[in-house]
């Protein structure tokens, strides 16, 4: 391609680094959205965590890093 057949970069609009505003619908919808997701999802965090999945996470975090192997 010839740089005589080049276009220029279309300019971008002055709103392009800015977020626009949501509609009162959007803002509606969304308070909705994060309504229905913590009636959802919030009892799941107070659950226990089983015992075999606690013992494997404390055994993962006591177990010392393996060391590289050297040159020798």
């Amino acid at each position: 391609m010839s740089p005589s057949n080049r276009r220029p970069p279309s300019p971008k609009p002055a709103s392009a680094g800015r977020q626009k505003r949501p509609s009162a619908l959007e803002a509606g919808f969304e308070r909705w959205l994060n309504s229905q997701l913590h009636k959802m999802y919030d009892p799941v965090l107070d659950e226990r965590i089983p015992d075999e999945l606690s013992r494997l996470i404390e055994a993962f975090d006591e177990r010392p890093p393996k060391k590289e192997p050297s040159g020798e």
